[in-house]
């Protein structure tokens, strides 16, 4: 109920605002409530956390499958199959890095947007948000040419709901800062990332370690 109503006092914000300017009709631009907004993005972050572990799984068989290869190949010094294998590794670990990156991120914004309860909070979140979703479908659309729509789409309703909540808010949104705060965000998950890669992919370090050695 605390939750609930804080949204309904924000948004009232924009009731109060229309009857107190007639001549500025901004009635139905804002026609559809900002909190169904935030949850219809959730949902499409929930989705996307679910495909991004759903594609880990899947790597985790295909990276046991080259690690071996490599093991064997390097052990039977056949050098054109150990080149191989290891730039097939190589790509692998690329993409763990990433999909993990990514699934942190939607974890982590998810998470704060579950907590909010106003305007304020909404823009806060969504102001460093937008260039983190942007920074995820940059980086996966080489490897998941679909994201460029799907994660695209979540892209266009963060944009809207920033726009709409800081018009209701009457909030300035200083970008450059929310960039800032976003590039430390990015570097925070990036750390969270890479200790979950050495806890679901132990064999990543064996192979950094040999590859390492051969150098």
């Amino acid at each position: 109920m605390h939750v609930k109503s804080k949204w309904v006092k924000s948004e009232q914000t924009l009731e109060d605002k229309n009857r107190a300017n007639s001549n500025i009709d901004i009635s139905i631009k804002y026609s559809i409530p900002l909190k169904p907004r935030v949850d219809a993005v959730m949902d499409q972050i929930n989705s996307q956390v679910s495909k991004l572990d759903t594609i880990l799984n899947e790597i985790k068989i295909k990276d046991y499958e080259i690690f071996r290869s490599v093991l064997s190949s390097v052990k039977d010094n056949n050098t054109l199959s150990s080149r191989i294998s290891l730039s097939n590794l190589v790509q692998i670990t690329k993409l763990i890095k990433i999909v993990s990156l990514s699934k942190v991120v939607f974890e982590s914004l998810n998470v704060k947007l579950s907590t909010v309860s106003s305007i304020v909070d909404l823009v806060s979140i969504l102001s460093p948000g937008i260039a983190l979703v942007k920074n995820v479908r940059s980086s996966l659309i080489s490897y998941m040419p679909e994201s460029k729509y799907e994660i695209g789409s979540i892209s266009d309703l963060i944009g809207g709901i920033l726009v709409d909540a800081g018009q209701i808010g009457s909030y300035i949104i200083n970008f450059e800062i929310a960039n800032e705060k976003a590039s430390y965000l990015i570097r925070e998950a990036s750390l969270i990332a890479e200790q979950k890669i050495k806890e679901e992919f132990p064999d990543l370090l064996d192979f950094e370690s040999t590859a390492a050695t051969k150098d």
